[in-house]
C-alpha cells in the first residue's frame, strides 16, 4: 500500500472515529439531558402534593421531557381500571389494554412495551407494597424512531424505579381522591338534608337530581313518584337535557319502565348494565340509541316502610358501569330523599289545609264587606283559583230559565266569555244539572260523563266539581220552608280526578257563605235601586222636604227646600240644623215643635210665600218635615174672604128690609092662617141668612184680627154665662146640662167676647146633635194651660168626616143630621178663635157613642204668647 493510500485510509479512519466520537458525544448529551429530565421528573414526583388536580401537569411534563406522543394515568376504582387523566387531552391510544396485559404487568411489576399497528404503548405499573394502584400508559410512535430502543433500554429501569417509587404517592393520590369523593358524598347528603329541612318538595327533588348528575357523572337523572293507584309513575323532577320543564307531572305507566318496576317490586336497587344485551328490553333499544344511554339504575324511594317511587339514572355508552360505591351512594341519597319527600308531602298537605282554611276565612271576611255583586263574585273566584288545584273557577246564577256565568276566570286569571246555559232538559252540562237537582257533583273524568259539555275557550278539561248555591226561603215572600237554589259554584281542572273529598267538603262550606253573600248583595242592590228611586222622587217633588237625625243633624235637604230656605245653595249632609239653616221662620218652626209629637204650622217667608209644614218624628231616624207651598191657596182664601165680606155687607141691608117688611105685614092688618104661616117662613129664612152673614162677618174679622185684643179672662165666668144662655135650649130637648168647675182657676189670655163665642158654638153644637142623654162641661188647670172639655151623648162623628170637620161650610151628610139647621161655620169660628190665642182644639168621637171637644188655652202671663203659631188639632 502506498504511502498516499495509507494516508488516505488513515484520514478516513480518523474521520470515522471523529464521527463516532461526535455520535457518542451526541448520545451522551442526549442521555445526559434525559437523565437530567428524569432527575427533574423525580424531583417533581417527590414534591407532588398528591392532589388529582396536579396529574394533568405531571403527564404533560413527561410528554415534554421525553418526547412521548401521549401519557395517561389509570387507577383502580371498585375493582375496575378507569382512565382519569390523559395528556394531551385530544390524544388517543390506538392499542387497547386487555385485562390480561394489565394483570401481567402488575404481576411482573416491570415496565412493558406492547407493540401495535400504529403505535407502541409502554405500560408502567403503579404498585404500593402488595396493593395494585394503577398504571401509566405511554404512547410511542410506530414504527419506532431510529435509536429509540437504546434510550428505552437505558431509561426504562430508571423510569420504572421512579414511577414505582411514586406508587406510594399514587396510592396517596387514590386515597386522597377517595377521601375527596367521600367528602363530596357527605356534602351531597348534607345538602339534601338541608334542603329537606325547608319542606319544599320541588327544592328537594331539584337538588337530588342535580347533585346525582354532578357526582356520578351520569347523563340524566329523574325522580318518579307513584300515583294513588300505584300503577302510574308521575315525573316530579328531572335533570335531563332532552326533556323540557313543561313535561313535569308527566304520567307514565309503571309497565313502561321495567327497571323502575323491578326496583319498586323488590324494594332493592335494579341495575341494567347493558341495555343492548338485555333482550327483554329489545323494544327499548331504538329509544336508548336515540337518547344515547347504555346503562340504567333504579333505586326505590321507601318512606315509613312504604315504596313511594324511585330514582332513575342513565349512563352513556362511553361511561363505565355503575360501581358498588355508586349504588350505595344512590341508596343513601334515596333514603334521605324519601324521608324528605314524605315530610314535604305532609307539609304540603298541612299547608294546603291551612290555605283552604285561610280561603274560608278570607272569603268570609271579604264578602262581608262587599255589597257590589259583580265585584263580590270576581273576588270569590279569584281567591278560590289562587288556593285550590284547578284551572278554571266560575260562579253562575239562575236567571229565569237560564244559568248565566256571572264570574268566570281561568288559570291565567283571565276572564272567559260570558256563557248562558239552558236549565231545560238534559245534556246542557254538569253545572245546569247541579242547578236543577240542587246536589253537589264531583266528576273525576268528564270525558266519561255524558252530562259534560265543553265550554268555549276551556280546552283540555278532564275533571269538574260543581256545588249548588243555596239560601233559605224567606217567609215574607210567602215561600214554603226549605232552600232556594240561586246558582252554582263550578271548578274545573286539566288533571283527571283533581278534586278530593276534602276539597268538596271545604267548598260546600264556602258555597253556603257565598250564597248568603250573593243574596245579601242582591238585596242591597234592590234596596239601592229603590233608594235611588225614592231619592229621585224626593228630589223631583215640588214639596220642600227636610230630614234630620236624632241629633238634629241634616240628612236630607231636597232641591225644593234649598230653593225656598237656602236660596238654592248646595248643602252637604251631616251639619247641625241650627248651624246650617239661617232662615228665621224655619228655625222658629223647627224649635217650636214639641218633643216626640207631630207638629203643623204655617211658615211665611219675606218674599210672600207661605208653606204649610208638617213635622213628624220617626223612631230611630229623627224628624221628617214636609212643607207644601200654599201661597196660591192663601191668595184664594183672601179673595174668598174679601168676596164673602163684600157680599155679607151687601146682603145685610136687603135682609134687614125684608125682615122689617115681614114684621110690618103682621102689624098692618089681619092675615089669614096661610098668609101668617108664609110670613113666619120668610122671617125664619131671613134670620137664617142673617146668622150666616153674621158668621161670615165674624170669621172675616177673626182672620183679620179685628176685635181680637188680648186681655186676662176668667174662664169660669165665661162658662157660667154660656151655660145660662144654653140651658133653655137643652131643657127644650130634655137634655141634662152639667158643669164642673174647680174652686181656683187661673186666668187665661184672650178676648172675653171671642172666647164666649167659641165655647158657645161648641156647647150649642153639642146640644144640637144630641137627641137624648146629656151634655157636660168640665174645666181644669194643667201645667201652663187651662182645659175645657165639652162632651155629649149624641150621634157621634164618623172617622172619615173628622178630618174636615173644622173646615168652613163643611157639614156631615148623614141620615141622622137631616133637618138639623146650621151654616157649617160654627166649628171653624171656634177653631180660629182658640188658635188665634195660642191654644188648640181637639176632637174624640165615635158614631152613636157621642163626641168630646177639648179646648186648651194658655194661662195668663206677663208676656203674651206668639199667637201667629198655630197647632194642628190632632184628630182634625
Amino acid at each position: 500500500m502506498s504511502q498516499a493510500d495509507k494516508v488516505t485510509s488513515l484520514q478516513a479512519e480518523i474521520e470515522r472515529l471523529r464521527a463516532e466520537v461526535r455520535q457518542l458525544r451526541q448520545e451522551h448529551e442526549r442521555e445526559s439531558a434525559m437523565l437530567n429530565d428524569l432527575a427533574h421528573l423525580g424531583r417533581e414526583i417527590s414534591l407532588w402534593d398528591g392532589t388529582p388536580e396536579a396529574l394533568p401537569s405531571l403527564a404533560s411534563k413527561i410528554c415534554g421531557s421525553f418526547g412521548y406522543k401521549a401519557v395517561a394515568f389509570s387507577f383502580f376504582q371498585g375493582g375496575e381500571l378507569r382512565r382519569q387523566v390523559i395528556s394531551p387531552p385530544e390524544a388517543s391510544f390506538a392499542a387497547s389494554l386487555s385485562p390480561e396485559d394489565v394483570e401481567r404487568v402488575i404481576q411482573e411489576n416491570q415496565p412493558t412495551l406492547i407493540s401495535g399497528a400504529e403505535q407502541d404503548v409502554g405500560i408502567v405499573p403503579l404498585v404500593a407494597g402488595s396493593q395494585r394502584v394503577g398504571v401509566i400508559e405511554i404512547a410511542l410512535d410506530s414504527p419506532p424512531a431510529a435509536g429509540w430502543q437504546d434510550p428505552w433500554r437505558v431509561l426504562s429501569p430508571q423510569i420504572a424505579s421512579i414511577i414505582v417509587g411514586g406508587g406510594l404517592v399514587s396510592q396517596n393520590v387514590y386515597l386522597l381522591e377517595q377521601a375527596h369523593r367521600w367528602t363530596n358524598e357527605l356534602a351531597l347528603i348534607n345538602e339534601i338534608s338541608m334542603a329537606a329541612s325547608s319542606l319544599d318538595l320541588n327544592d328537594v327533588l331539584r337538588i337530588v337530581t342535580q347533585r346525582i348528575v354532578d357526582t356520578l357523572q351520569v347523563r340524566r337523572c329523574a325522580v318518579f313518584l307513584l300515583d294513588d293507584t300505584g300503577s302510574q309513575l308521575v315525573l316530579r323532577a328531572a335533570r335531563n337535557p332532552d326533556l323540557a320543564d313543561a313535561n313535569m307531572s308527566l304520567t307514565v305507566p309503571l309497565a313502561e319502565r321495567p327497571h323502575i318496576s323491578r326496583a319498586i317490586e323488590t324494594r332493592q336497587p335494579a341495575e341494567v348494565r347493558d341495555i343492548f344485551e338485555d333482550h327483554e328490553l329489545r323494544s327499548f333499544w331504538d329509544k336508548a340509541r336515540e337518547l344515547g344511554i347504555k346503562a340504567q339504575l333504579a333505586v326505590p324511594l321507601i318512606a315509613k316502610q312504604r315504596v313511594i317511587g324511585a330514582i332513575s339514572i342513565d349512563r352513556s355508552p362511553s361511561a363505565p358501569p355503575f360501581s358498588e360505591g355508586d349504588v350505595e351512594l344512590c341508596q343513601t341519597i334515596a333514603h334521605q330523599a324519601a324521608n324528605a319527600i314524605e315530610n314535604a308531602r305532609l307539609y304540603e298537605e298541612v299547608r294546603r289545609r291551612a290555605e283552604q282554611l285561610w280561603l274560608v276565612n278570607r272569603v268570609s271576611h271579604d264578602i262581608g264587606a262587599v255589597l257590589d255583586i259583580d265585584r263580590l263574585l270576581q273576588d270569590v273566584v279569584r281567591l278560590i283559583l289562587e288556593t285550590l288545584n284547578c284551572s278554571h273557577v266560575a260562579i253562575a246564577l239562575i236567571e229565569g230559565e237560564e244559568l248565566v256565568f256571572r264570574a268566570d276566570i281561568d288559570h291565567l286569571q283571565q276572564p272567559t266569555s260570558k256563557t248562558h246555559l239552558s236549565l231545560q232538559g238534559e245534556g246542557e252540562g254538569i253545572a245546569p244539572w247541579v242547578a236543577r237537582h240542587g246536589l253537589p257533583l264531583t266528576v273525576p273524568d268528564v270525558l266519561q260523563d255524558p252530562r259534560y259539555r265543553a265550554l268555549p275557550g276551556l280546552p283540555g278539561i278532564r275533571s269538574e266539581l260543581a256545588l249548588p248555591l243555596k239560601t233559605p226561603k224567606r217567609a215574607q215572600m210567602n215561600e214554603e220552608p226549605g232552600e232556594r237554589i240561586i246558582g252554582v259554584l263550578d271548578l274545573r281542572s286539566t288533571e283527571v280526578d283533581a278534586f278530593t273529598a276534602d276539597d268538596r267538603a271545604l267548598l260546600e262550606a264556602l258555597a253556603a257563605q257565598v250564597a248568603v253573600a250573593i243574596e245579601s248583595a242582591q238585596l242591597f242592590g234592590r234596596v239601592r235601586e229603590e233608594r235611588a228611586t225614592i231619592r229621585a222622587l224626593i228630589d223631583g217633588t215640588v214639596d220642600a222636604i227636610i230630614i234630620t237625625d236624632t241629633a238634629d243633624c241634616i240628612l236630607l235637604f231636597n232641591p225644593s227646600a234649598r230653593d225656598a230656605f237656602l236660596d238654592g245653595e248646595t248643602l252637604e249632609p251631616g251639619g247641625a240644623f241650627a248651624q246650617v239653616v239661617r232662615n228665621p221662620a224655619l228655625l222658629d218652626f223647627w224649635h217650636s215643635a214639641p218633643s216626640g209629637e207631630r207638629y203643623s204650622s204655617e211658615i211665611s217667608l219675606p218674599n210672600g210665600q207661605t208653606f204649610y209644614a208638617n213635622l213628624t218624628p220617626v223612631a230611630g231616624v229623627g224628624k221628617v218635615a214636609v212643607m207644601q207651598d200654599i201661597t196660591y191657596l192663601k191668595q184664594m182664601d183672601e179673595m174668598k174672604s174679601e168676596f164673602v165680606s163684600t157680599v155679607s155687607h151687601d146682603l145685610r141691608s136687603p135682609l134687614q128690609i125684608i125682615q122689617t117688611s115681614a114684621e110690618l105685614l103682621v102689624r098692618l092688618g089681619d092675615l089669614n092662617q096661610e098668609q101668617r104661616r108664609e110670613v113666619e117662613h120668610i122671617l125664619a129664612v131671613v134670620r137664617r141668612i142673617s146668622d150666616l152673614v153674621q158668621d161670615l162677618l165674624d170669621i172675616g174679622r177673626i182672620e183679620a184680627g179685628v176685635g181680637m185684643n188680648v186681655e186676662p179672662c176668667a174662664l169660669d165666668e165665661i162658662i157660667a154665662g154660656v151655660t145660662g144662655a144654653c140651658r133653655a135650649l137643652a131643657e127644650s130637648k130634655n137634655l141634662s146640662l152639667t158643669v164642673k168647675l174647680p174652686k181656683m182657676l187661673p186666668l187665661v189670655r184672650g178676648n172675653r167676647m171671642r172666647l164666649d163665642q167659641a165655647i158657645s158654638n161648641l156647647v150649642q153644637n153639642a146640644i144640637k146633635f144630641t137627641s137624648e142623654g146629656s151634655v157636660g162641661i168640665r174645666v181644669w188647670a194643667e201645667g201652663d194651660e187651662v182645659l175645657v172639655e165639652i162632651n155629649d151623648t149624641g150621634i157621634g162623628i164618623p172617622i172619615d168626616a173628622q178630618e174636615r170637620l173644622f173646615q168652613k161650610f163643611y157639614r156631615v151628610q148623614r141620615p141622622e143630621t137631616r133637618g138639623i139647621q146650621g151654616t157649617g161655620l160654627g166649628l171653624a169660628i171656634a177653631k180660629s178663635i182658640v188658635e188665634s190665642y195660642g191654644g188648640r182644639i181637639e176632637l174624640e168621637s165615635y158614631p152613636r157613642l157621642g163626641s168630646t171637644f177639648r179646648v186648651a188655652l194658655p194661662a195668663y202671663k206677663d208676656k203674651p204668647p206668639d199667637v201667629s203659631r198655630r197647632q194642628d188639632a190632632g184628630g182634625s
